[in-house]
């Protein structure tokens, strides 16, 4: 794709996700997040020892329940594979306690919607962009690029949660000639995703690792700065 901000490409029958404008960003911002936190054993999809985060999703196209477990439950793997953990928040729509607080540099966020809608920087194809703390993936893409390869809506879903997520932690939102941040998919691809095609290369896995560390650096001084002047204010 020609914007250096946009996912996954969608020039021919591969998958597509581009990345809208900052705009989006002011108005999305406060819908969903992810939460990004050290180190900690944090359910099945974590390990002892590794960097880890908790994503909300919030499933506006009412995804079924068991797809959609498949689905994170694969993308999990894609960034365990980088060691990195992840646990995931499903939000009950319209309000969910777990999810009502705001995005902030530790929080980004995934939603799945029936479609994106065309805006200037997404077409027919796209499946997805992801813009600042947010990303969110068109259902009906989804359901399009599983007919046209035979494959599950999962095998499908699975990739493009990880994608789009790799596009909010990673420094830079190009894309990569091989693995799980390749510009367009195919069929083999989804087919060989089991035994490992989409991955995150040792490169980005190190760069998201690195990112995650960071981000929960400046969070904790942040917090640290609040506390010290609220009991500063309180003496």
């Amino acid at each position: 794709m020609e914007s250096r901000d946009q996912g996954l490409g969608a020039a021919d029958s591969g998958s597509g996700v581009g990345c809208s404008d900052l705009r989006k960003r002011i108005l999305l911002a406060c819908l969903v997040g992810i939460s990004v936190t050290p180190a900690m054993a944090k359910g099945d999809n974590v390990n002892e020892g590794q960097m880890s985060i908790d994503v909300r999703v919030y499933n506006y196209a009412r995804v079924a329940d068991g797809r959609l477990t498949q689905a994170e439950r694969g993308a999990a793997e894609v960034f365990r594979a980088a060691e990195v953990g992840i646990t995931w928040v499903n939000c009950q729509l319209p309000q969910d306690s777990r999810c009502s607080s705001p995005l902030d540099p530790t929080h980004v966020g995934v939603r799945i919607l029936t479609d994106l809608g065309l805006t200037p920087s997404t077409t027919n194809r796209t499946m997805g962009y992801a813009v600042g703390d947010l990303a969110s993936l068109s259902l009906r893409r989804v359901q399009a690029d599983a007919a046209e390869f035979r494959v599950a809506l999962e095998s499908v879903l699975s990739p493009a949660l990880a994608h789009e997520i790799g596009h909010l932690l990673l420094a830079s939102q190009g894309h990569s000639s091989s693995g799980i941040m390749r510009a367009r998919w195919r069929r083999e691809d989804y087919e060989r995703a089991p035994r490992g095609a989409l991955r995150f290369t040792s490169r980005q896995a190190e760069t998201i690792r690195t990112e995650i560390r960071r981000r929960t650096q400046n969070q904790t001084a942040t917090e640290s700065a609040a506390t010290t002047r609220a009991n500063g204010k309180v003496h």
